[in-house]
């Protein structure tokens, strides 16, 4: 068994825990962040968050 490459999840489990827990795992994070988030000293959470912001900003650009 190979175990785990991604997790896929919602806000719900949006923590600096299951992150940094993830990321110990090298497992790659697919988690939706909460709207407020705010970037904190966690590379990987942090990450998502700009991706997301990112995404957002070219969407509305477009529409």
């Amino acid at each position: 068994m190979r175990g785990y490459t991604e997790v896929i999840a919602y806000t719900d489990i949006d923590s600096h825990e299951i992150f940094r827990h993830l990321a110990k795992k090298r497992i790659k994070p697919v988690i939706k962040v909460r709207r407020d988030v705010v970037i904190t000293g966690n590379r990987v959470r942090n990450e998502a968050v700009m991706g997301i912001r990112k995404g957002i900003k070219q969407w509305k650009e477009k529409n």
